[in-house]
């Protein structure tokens, strides 16, 4: 995440994530469309990890809740 922490000069590392998102498209005619779209469908939360010695010993540092999104919408090709 970051080369050095400006407190105690070690490093932030991030945890794996995963992001699912998807979208559905129904074209009614060649000009126009409706559209289903859903981001971060699993809810998934992002951690980060602080080093805290020179061994590389990791502790939770920040959490961050990462809202899901729904979206609906329609498009018009002119």
């Amino acid at each position: 995440m970051t080369a050095i922490d400006s407190v105690i000069g070690f490093p932030i590392w991030q945890e794996d994530v995963g992001y699912l998102d998807a979208s559905i498209r129904y074209r009614v005619t060649p000009q126009f469309e409706f559209v289903l779209e859903g981001t971060n469908l699993l809810g998934t939360d992002t951690v980060l990890l602080q080093q805290v010695d020179g061994e590389g010993t990791l502790k939770p540092a920040s959490w961050f809740k990462n809202d899901r999104r729904y979206q609906i919408g329609v498009r018009l090709y002119l």
